[in-house]
C-alpha cells in the first residue's frame, strides 16, 4: 500500500460517513430513535464503510513511515508507533456506541434521542481529512492554490452541514411534530411542502448557508432559546472561519504579487542600467532573458538546494 492510496481511501471513507451517513443526524431528520432495521440501503453502505475503515486500521499496522534514520519497514516498530499514537482514536471512531447503548436503554425511553448523539463520536475520524490536505500541500504535482480552495470549500460544507443538522435536531427535540414553536414549523403551510427528508435537510442547509454568508433573508430564524443560542454560536464560529479562509487566500495572492513585483523591479533596474550605459539592444535583450530565466528557476538554484542540504546535515549532526 502506498501512502497516497492509504490517505485517499481513509479520507474518502471518513468524509462520506461524516457528511452523508452520520447515523445520529439521519435519525434526527427521520424522527427515529430505534437502531433497526439493519437491512436497508443506508445500513448496507454503513457496513461497507465500517469494513473499509476497519481494513484501514489493519493497514496502518503495516504502513511504513519515515524517521531520521530513513524509511522504517520493521512491522514491530510500525505497530509500536501506531499503538502509541492514533490507535485509540481510530478505535473510538470505529465503535458504534449509539447502536450499542440505545437498545440497552430502550428506543422508547426519553433519553434515547440524546443518546443518538453518541454516533457523533465517529466524526473523530475527520482528523484524517486534515492529514490528507497536509499531504497534498507538500505534493508538488498538485497546485497549492487548488488545494487551498478545495480545503476551504470542504470546511465550509462540513460546518454548514453540521449547523443545519444541529438546528433541525433542536427543533425536533423541542417538538417532535415540528409545531409552530420551532424555527422550521413556524410557517406550517411551508412545512407541508417539506414532506420528505431531503426537502427538510435542504431547508436546514439553506438556513445554514444564508447564515454563514451573513445574508439572512429572514424566512428562517430561531424561535426558542436553544435555537437562538445555537445560531449565535454558529455565527461566532463563522467569524473565525471566514477570517481563516480570507487569510489563506490573501496569503496566496500576496505571495504571488510579491514575486511578480520583485521581477518587475529587477527588470526596471536592468532597463535603467542599460539606458545609462547605452548598452546595445542585443545585449540588453540577452540580459533580460537571463534575468527571466534565473528568476523562473530561482527555487532550484544550486545555492538554495545546497543550503537546504547543509541545514539537514546540521540537524542530523545535532541529534547525534
Amino acid at each position: 500500500f502506498s501512502v497516497s492510496s492509504f490517505l485517499l481511501s481513509s479520507t474518502f471513507s471518513s468524509s462520506l460517513t461524516s457528511l452523508l451517513l452520520s447515523p445520529s443526524l439521519q435519525k434526527t431528520f427521520n424522527n427515529k430513535t430505534k437502531t433497526e432495521p439493519f437491512n436497508d440501503a443506508q445500513a448496507v453502505i454503513e457496513y461497507l464503510l465500517f469494513a473499509v475503515y476497519l481494513a484501514d486500521i489493519c493497514v496502518r499496522f503495516r504502513l511504513a513511515f519515515h524517521s531520521d534514520q530513513g524509511l522504517v519497514t520493521a512491522p514491530r516498530l510500525i505497530a509500536h508507533r501506531y499503538l502509541r499514537s492514533l490507535f485509540v482514536v481510530d478505535v473510538l471512531a470505529l465503535i458504534p456506541f449509539d447502536y450499542i447503548v440505545i437498545p440497552i436503554v430502550g428506543s422508547g425511553a426519553k433519553s434515547a434521542r440524546p443518546l443518538m448523539l453518541l454516533g457523533l463520536l465517529r466524526l473523530i475520524r475527520l482528523y484524517r481529512v486534515g492529514v490528507f490536505f497536509q499531504f497534498l500541500e507538500y505534493n508538488l504535482s498538485v497546485s497549492l492554490t487548488v488545494v487551498t480552495i478545495a480545503r476551504n470549500l470542504m470546511f465550509v460544507l462540513y460546518v454548514a452541514h453540521w449547523a443545519a443538522c444541529g438546528m433541525f435536531f433542536l427543533a425536533r427535540a423541542n417538538d417532535a411534530s415540528l409545531g409552530s414553536s420551532t424555527w422550521i414549523g413556524r410557517d406550517q403551510d411551508r412545512l407541508k411542502d417539506l414532506d420528505t427528508t431531503p426537502k427538510k435537510y435542504l431547508a436546514s442547509f439553506y438556513w445554514a448557508i444564508t447564515t454563514f454568508a451573513t445574508v439572512g433573508y429572514g424566512d428562517w430564524f430561531p424561535v426558542t432559546v436553544a435555537e437562538t443560542l445555537w445560531t449565535m454560536a454558529f455565527v461566532l464560529f463563522n467569524v473565525a472561519l471566514t477570517a481563516f479562509i480570507v487569510g489563506t487566500i490573501t496569503l496566496l495572492v500576496v505571495r504571488r504579487d510579491a514575486r511578480t513585483s520583485s521581477y518587475r523591479e529587477r527588470s526596471q533596474s536592468l532597463r535603467s542600467f542599460a539606458a545609462v550605459n547605452q548598452l546595445p539592444e542585443g545585449l540588453k535583450a540577452s540580459m533580460q532573458e537571463h534575468l527571466r530565466l534565473s528568476f523562473a528557476n530561482e527555487d532550484i538554484a544550486d545555492e538554495r538546494v545546497l543550503g537546504e542540504k547543509e541545514k539537514s546535515r546540521g540537524r542530523k549532526t545535532k541529534k547525534n
